[in-house]
């Protein structure tokens, strides 16, 4: 991994430097580095370039951010499963990788007596297998390669200003792209990784505050909780990130008011490209602008449309992953062009502007409906949070559902909302079907889990009620 020589030459310069702080426990560097190489973790596999394949599946982030480290360094490979996976998911991965072991503690992996030096393999072999975010039934399997990180962090870092000692805070697990994405900026350029978990994003500004965090990097979904939820204002934060989707409005009207004094960056990426496009928030921008923003540096973003449907993006970039395992699906184009089928267009001034991903559509009444603008048309007219939906129906084909946030609707029926809905939306998008919950259940990159949401829905509602 291109971070195992950046965090060796730290523990040896500054060993008492946090490196992973969570709730009951703080990592130094120097810690990290040690930790790391007194592990015997044994491989249970072959690497798609024939090295050693370890597979990890670790919930505590400190255990996990020592077995990575250990497991990517000296030319070997991990394997990333998520923890929060049901065992059948996580036999069916153990296959696909052929693998049969998977690390899910350290209590359970030998330590060396004598303790091998860490070091990075070289920059074309891959380092990482992930799977996709697992909102669909069968996730794919993608290969990074230690060189397209590499300089996917030094230019993320550069432009999102991490420097040595800077305190970082992000929630979720680190199976998720997102999250790993963060600790490893983090320890590619010697800052502090403080963790949150999903549960306790809204009580996150106690840890923010206590910890004099300067730079907050989590999903739309998440952050909007933490903001909602702050008592305060977060003076000592520096800097947002927020990825995997674009803010809402009255989000950024929020996250200005409760950290005054940062910079809000929005990016849009993918776990097989890295980060694609940015866009900066600045003070006195428009509020409204609900653009993906301009190409990240050292990437081309091309739309090509076809003939019976909406452009689809296509990037060009050296940050971009191996492919997928097994090749099971074609991304990329003869001429170094990939895509991952989100579909989208490009305004004059070269912004991009997303309307969602062919794989995400619902084909309802004869009409492509992509569920992202209905989500952001509900937030537009006072029920953020809310996730659509399709399911099968004999005449429609896909009945489109929104499951609302119980506190947005208090007092209302599903006429007021889909009244308020028409000033946003044709017709045929509107949905007709209403449901309440709660909560709305995550992936663990604080994302919604749509394939919950859709089962539950699927299933009569499940714990959801009919809004009437």
């Amino acid at each position: 991994m291109p971070i195992v020589d950046e965090v060796m030459s730290i523990a040896a310069a500054a060993p008492d430097r946090p490196a992973v702080v969570t709730a009951d426990r703080t990592l130094t560097y120097g810690e990290l580095a040690s930790c790391a190489a007194e592990l015997e973790l044994g491989s249970v596999g072959k690497g798609p370039d024939g090295q050693s394949l370890i597979a990890l599946s670790l919930a505590d982030p400190v255990e996990f951010a020592i077995a990575f480290l250990a497991a990517v360094s000296r030319g070997r490979c991990a394997a990333i499963l998520d923890p929060a996976w049901p065992s059948k998911r996580h036999d069916q991965a153990l296959e696909r990788l052929g693998a049969d072991v998977v690390v899910a503690s350290l209590k359970d992996v030998e330590q060396r007596p004598n303790t091998l030096e860490l070091e990075d393999g070289p920059e074309t072999n891959v380092f990482y297998l992930g799977f996709t975010s697992g909102s669909s039934s069968r996730p794919k399997v993608f290969l990074r390669d230690r060189g397209s990180w590499r300089r996917s962090l030094e230019r993320s870092t550069d432009v999102f200003g991490f420097r040595p000692g800077k305190r970082v805070l992000a929630c979720g697990s680190l199976a998720s792209s997102i999250s790993l994405y963060v600790l490893a900026e983090c320890l590619h350029t010697g800052a502090t990784f403080h963790w949150l978990d999903v549960e306790d994003a809204a009580g996150a500004s106690s840890v923010i505050n206590s910890a004099r965090i300067e730079h907050l990097a989590s999903t739309p979904t998440l952050l909007a909780v933490m903001a909602r939820r702050a008592p305060g204002a977060w003076d000592s934060v520096e800097t947002v990130v927020c990825g995997g989707a674009s803010l809402l409005p009255e989000q950024r009207r929020r996250i200005r008011e409760v950290a005054p004094g940062s910079r809000l960056f929005e990016y849009y990426g993918a776990s097989e490209l890295s980060v694609i496009t940015v866009k900066e928030a600045t003070r006195g921008a428009s509020m409204s602008d609900q653009s993906a923003g301009m190409a990240f540096p050292g990437v081309e973003i091309a739309i090509r449309c076809s003939e019976d449907g909406p452009g689809t993006v296509w990037v060009k970039t050296d940050t971009a992953c191996r492919g997928y395992l097994d090749n099971e699906d074609r991304w990329a184009s003869d001429d170094g062009w990939y895509t991952v089928g989100d579909q989208g267009s490009k305004s004059t001034d070269g912004r991009l502007h997303l309307r969602g991903r062919s794989s995400g559509m619902i084909l309802s009444s004869g009409l492509n409906v992509y569920p992202e603008e209905v989500e952001a048309a509900l937030s537009a007219v006072g029920y953020p949070g809310s996730c659509v939906v399709g399911r099968p129906h004999p005449v429609q084909g896909a009945q489109l559902v929104a499951v609302l946030p119980a506190h947005t609707v208090q007092g209302q029926c599903r006429h007021e909302v889909m009244r308020r809905l028409r000033l946003e939306l044709t017709s045929g998008a509107v949905p007709n079907v209403y449901m309440v919950a709660d909560s709305l259940p995550l992936l663990g990159a604080g994302k919604l889990d749509r394939r919950a949401v859709a089962a539950a829905v699927a299933g009569d509602g499940g714990d959801y009620e009919f809004l009437q």
